[in-house]
């Protein structure tokens, strides 16, 4: 089994958080229109294989990279609803992936990787990865891990999963909550919105959104959902 986040899509001001729900899910609706898709991987056969999974209408294959500087020059010109993108390539890293989520916050970011390191997943996940795929999977996976992705989760590989997840709530230099943070975080985990755990606390909205944005600066995630990401990574017995 592989690991399925279903995430609330919200700016670090929107409030209440939506419910955010945990595997296991419905597939994603096909979409009226192809998503366009960008493939940078260094090795023809990848991205050949690729083709035969992302096939209209529900992607189109709008360029073909085998360079990072290839790669930038095709999401330029193509504006891609998805990059599939071979991380542990040269100058394709988090570096890369990060420069692509700033240029567009909306784009859908996939790792299709050999390498299966943790650590290399995390620093993919806080650059703003959506999926993390293994190269092994069988390309029915790859293609059901593009779709989830697609459709607005966050997927890693079970080969990795627990353990990247681990490393992102608990690495180096990332303080413990106090209790009542720690209350908070939980109840976030189980979907609950801030004025379902202001009454579930007895506490105001206000020093709940004070909890949270304590959380967010404690744990070192810059926006708000994704916080509630991992809170609920966390309650699926995914982190610590």
């Amino acid at each position: 089994m592989s690991t399925i986040v279903a995430r609330a899509h919200h700016s670090h001001r929107s409030w209440p958080f939506a419910r955010v729900a945990v595997p296991s899910l419905p597939p994603p609706a096909p979409s009226t229109r192809p998503a366009r898709a960008v493939l940078v991987d260094p090795h023809a056969v990848v991205t050949d294989a690729l083709r035969t999974v992302l096939t209209p209408p529900a992607v189109e294959v709008a360029a073909v990279a085998r360079t990072a500087a290839e790669g930038r020059r095709a999401v330029a010109a193509s504006r891609p609803a998805l990059v599939v993108v071979e991380a542990a390539a040269a100058g394709c890293g988090a570096r890369f992936v990060a420069e692509l989520r700033s240029s567009d916050p909306d784009v859908c970011l996939v790792a299709l990787t050999a390498c299966d390191d943790a650590e290399f997943c995390v620093a993919l996940l806080e650059a703003g990865l959506d999926a993390f795929v293994l190269k092994r999977s069988p390309l029915r996976r790859i293609g059901y891990a593009i779709d989830r992705a697609l459709g607005g989760d966050l997927y890693l590989d079970d080969g990795l999963a627990p353990s990247a997840l681990a490393l992102v709530l608990e690495g180096p230099g990332r303080a413990l909550p106090s209790p009542p943070e720690a209350e908070v975080f939980a109840l976030l985990g189980d979907g609950l919105t801030v004025a379902e755990i202001a009454g579930a606390l007895g506490i105001p909205d206000e020093a709940v959104a004070t909890r949270i944005e304590a959380l967010r600066t404690r744990l070192g995630f810059e926006t708000d959902a994704r916080l509630v990401r991992a809170a609920v990574r966390q309650r699926a017995g995914l982190g610590r």
